[in-house]
């Protein structure tokens, strides 16, 4: 119970002769007593300080030291002793005294490693497993555990030439500490496991005061990391591999309760593991040993470990790279790791309240601490920013915050600050402003304690969805895209008023005249090698003509048998085609419902594709506002920018699936000014090319593509035209684009294209 003496506020204030308690010997004469508002003053606060401070009766200035004992030490003002310098000075002990525990492991771990690495062999013998599968487990679990030894400066151990080749590689990308990739030995990336996230071995906290240690925390976090799922034969015999080498290794140098205790360091700490670790696999690998004449089947072991999962569910916490999982509320799913981080209270809260399967919120807060620990002023001021659904979320993880483990005994003692004020406090502690205090304190305390805890602690991580990862991105320019959706619609207008969006016959007409061009061809080609005679470029035409010309004639009722006469079948097709053609050139439509339907599904209808580029302008603009929102993009719109391609290609002209060999015809070439003595100015556009990104997304990157069409601008001598432009891009003698694109343009040249066989 805490006591203390205060003065009514009443005698404070309205007292003729205010006092300045303690740091004296009583009452100061009138003539040299001063208001707490020139100390106030004369201790460097501003009036609005002071205003802040009348108000609220306390304040947090802006004053710094370097340490939280300094404030106390010759101050001319009487102390006041805050809960959060106590703290402090307990968490610097506290810290201290996990360093030295550390040091202590960062020696041990690397006998313990070598150990295991030497005594590593195949279970052929114990374990019946799919053919092959024994070896890659093998790899597999040489360069998990040889890649630590390497972090850790170990030499001892003689992998052959290629496990070591791939140890030192990722040894290195280790030490890097930078980007987000799924190494090929460890498969190729799936939705529960896409990617290592190499930031992650940064050496953090304490660990950074000495090289050994921060090999150590390189080691450790990297072992913490690589998953052994169960439901993976490699990985799972890779684990039961190492669980029966570790076994074996203390058992042959009488180290066991010794290694084991290592394995169990901080559980009186910090609690429970999240994941299984090689303790785990070695009891896995020993249960049915006792009949040494048993085989036993992998299937088997991994049904036990599934059925203890699902009971005693292990990974509560993801930290991996990886996508949730497609049935809400479906347990993670059981996996081993070397190392296991430890299962901090927090950690799991965080793991709910972000509610990942949803992806409604993307990072906690610090408050859910609070709330759960019993701050009221928390709950309602994240009921007010987050809704009520985030506080049901905590009331049900609140049992998180009863282990008995220090971490959690901690947290229960800061608790005592964010009850109800008791009824002889001072009355601006039971004010909303202490209660903020008070968070801030707890939050303070919190966050010193997982500081000490950066390495063994297992930390959440986002599952990746499609807020996080979108399928792709939009040029954040949602103006242009709104205006230029008003554009095409304001040019359809007039596009329709003009009529020239009514079918167009005299378009039909030449295609029907190509397509006679091109059976006339094959029919007199012996040997069938019309179509691969014709220029690459040319043939995604005839395909598309003479399918356009096929449907036309079945429209019309065309019927005839190759097979009895194939020179009168194709005189008869070809006089057909000439009188389609001959009425299209006159505009007259055949009083033909089928046909009519197919010529106008021939014509590509301009004005649907006018329509369905406005629609797109539309979209665009949408998920322009949401990207610069953050508002993660729905189903339907990854949807959409996976197709986004076939539907630009539809606008172009490109219809059915035709866009699968299109025409090379992209540059664009024109003259705008002549200077006799110059030349002529040419501006145009080459190929298509392409465009990378790395589009930043919540403290990452995320590598991304389109096209762009690079703009040129040089004189020549003779007025060209597009033929001729794009002969002179296909030279030596191409020019280069303009000088002050340079520095956004690649300096290696872009290659030839291939020449049409």
């Amino acid at each position: 119970m805490r006591t203390w003496i205060a003065l009514p506020v009443s005698v404070l204030l309205f007292s003729p002769v205010p006092r300045v308690l303690g740091g004296g010997d009583g009452a100061k004469d009138a003539k040299d007593a001063v208001t707490w508002q020139e100390q106030a003053r004369k201790s460097g606060l501003s009036p609005p300080d002071i205003q802040k401070l009348s108000k609220n009766k306390f304040l947090v200035s802006h004053q710094s030291y370097k340490q939280v004992f300094s404030p106390y030490i010759g101050s001319d003002l009487p102390p006041f002793i805050t809960t959060d310098s106590l703290l402090n000075a307990y968490h610097i002990l506290y810290e201290q005294s996990i360093l030295r525990l550390e040091t202590a492991n960062a020696r041990q771990l690397p006998e313990i490693l070598r150990a295991t690495f030497k005594n590593l062999k195949r279970l052929d013998g114990e374990i019946k497993s799919k053919p092959g599968s024994a070896a890659a487990a093998l790899s597999r679990a040489q360069i998990a555990l040889g890649t630590a030894l390497e972090l850790l400066g170990d030499k001892t151990i003689k992998p052959d030439a290629k496990i070591a080749a791939l140890i030192k590689t990722e040894a290195e990308r280790v030490r890097k500490g930078a980007g987000q990739s799924k190494p090929p030995w460890l498969g190729p990336p799936d939705p529960d496991f896409v990617a290592l996230d190499y930031t992650r071995y940064q050496p953090r906290g304490f660990y950074t005061r000495s090289a050994e240690l921060q090999q150590y925390f390189r080691a450790v976090s990297w072992l913490q990391s690589i998953p052994f799922r169960v439901s993976k034969d490699e990985e799972l015999l890779a684990v039961l591999m190492l669980g029966s080498s570790i076994a074996r290794s203390a058992q042959e140098a009488g180290r066991l309760t010794e290694w084991r205790e290592f394995f169990e360091t901080y559980q009186v700490f910090v609690g429970v593991l999240d994941d299984w670790d090689l303790w785990k696999a070695a009891e896995a690998i020993q249960a049915g040993r006792h009949d040494k004449d048993a085989v036993r089947d992998l299937e088997t072991i991994r049904k036990t470990l599934q059925k203890q999962a699902s009971r005693a569910g292990p990974s509560r916490i993801n930290d991996l790279l990886r996508f949730p999982a497609s049935e809400p509320g479906r347990p993670a799913e059981p996996n081993f790791r070397i190392l296991s981080a430890y299962r901090l209270p927090d950690a799991v809260l965080f793991q709910q309240t972000t509610n990942a399967g949803k992806g409604k919120r993307s990072l906690p807060s610090g408050l859910e601490i609070c709330a759960a620990l019993g701050s009221a002023w928390a709950r309602d001021k994240l009921a007010a920013q987050e809704g009520k659904e985030l506080l049901k979320i905590i009331d049900e993880h609140k049992d998180l915050f009863s282990a008995v483990s220090l971490y959690s005994r901690y947290l229960n003692c800061l608790r005592t600050l964010l009850e109800p004020a008791a009824a002889d406090v001072p009355p601006f502690m039971a004010r909303e402003a202490w209660h903020i205090k008070s968070c801030q304190t707890v939050l303070g305390g919190w966050a010193q304690l997982r500081h000490t805890w950066t390495l063994q602690a297992k930390t959440s991580a986002h599952y990746l969805s499609a807020s996080q990862l979108p399928s792709g991105f939009v040029e954040p320019v949602p103006e242009l895209y709104g205006r230029l959706g008003e554009l095409v619609e304001l040019t359809e207008a007039v596009l329709q008023e003009r009529g020239a969006l009514k079918t167009d016959l005299l378009s039909l007409a030449a295609d029907l005249r190509l397509a006679i061009k091109l059976i006339e061809a094959k029919a007199a080609d012996k040997e069938l090698n019309w179509f691969k005679n014709l220029p690459v470029d040319q043939q995604a035409r005839a395909f598309e003509t003479l399918t356009k010309a096929d449907r036309l004639l079945a429209a019309a009722g065309f019927a005839g048998d190759p097979g009895k006469d194939e020179k009168k079948f194709i005189a008869a097709l070809l006089t057909q085609l000439r009188q389609l053609a001959d009425k299209f050139d006159r505009g007259i439509v055949p009083d033909n419902p089928k046909l009519i339907r197919a010529i106008e599904a021939a014509d590509l209808s301009l004005g649907r594709l006018w329509k369905n580029l406005g629609k797109l302008c539309q979209r665009l603009e949408t998920l322009a506002h949401k990207q610069l929102r953050g508002v993660a993009f729905s189903d339907r719109d990854n949807q959409f920018l996976k197709n986004y391609g076939k539907e630009l290609a539809a606008i172009m002209l490109y219809g059915g699936n035709s866009y699968l060999t299109p025409r090379d015809d992209a540059p664009r070439i024109v003259s705008v000014y002549t200077n006799l003595q110059k030349g002529h100015l040419h501006v145009g556009i080459g190929r298509a090319q392409a465009f990378y990104v790395l589009y930043p997304v919540k403290g990452t990157e995320v590598l991304c593509r389109g096209a762009v069409l690079p703009y040129y601008e040089f004189p020549h001598p003779q007025r060209l035209d597009d033929g001729g432009w794009k002969k002179l891009l296909d030279s030596g003698d191409r020019p280069r684009p303009p000088a002050w694109m340079d520095t956004i343009v690649s300096s290696t040249a872009p290659a030839l294209p291939k020449k049409d066989k």
